[in-house]
């Protein structure tokens, strides 16, 4: 008695199964790619917004005229960013710019009260 035992996988079905795999992964790729690039944009901002409100206070803190109007530029993270300071009446206005992981102009301004 002689039994046939072919017990294995068939091209086809490798053949299947790699297909399955290489679509998944063509697929899945992209989408991490892209949430790496927003998870950058979503740091970047949340730390520059933080920055900001910390120089703002300072500058508030301190009452110093020459403070209160100023810019400048500093290398964060490797980005350039530009911090704006412009008193008006009772209020002076801060603003962060620069340029995020997706190539695009992103801008935050936070506002705070100067007391006399």
């Amino acid at each position: 008695m002689s039994r046939n035992n072919q017990a294995g996988f068939t091209l086809i079905e490798v053949l299947a199964a790699a297909s399955i795999l290489f679509s998944s992964i063509s697929i899945a790729l992209p989408i991490i790619s892209l949430i790496a690039k927003e998870r950058d944009v979503l740091q970047h901002r949340v730390i520059f917004a933080n920055m900001l409100h910390d120089e703002l206070q300072q500058r508030i803190a301190t009452g110093d005229d020459n403070l209160l109007q100023d810019q400048y530029n500093e290398q964060l993270y490797g980005k350039s960013v530009v911090f704006t300071f412009i008193k008006t009446n009772l209020q002076i206005k801060g603003c962060a710019k620069w340029d995020n992981a997706k190539k695009n102009q992103e801008q935050i301004c936070l506002y705070g009260l100067v007391e006399k």
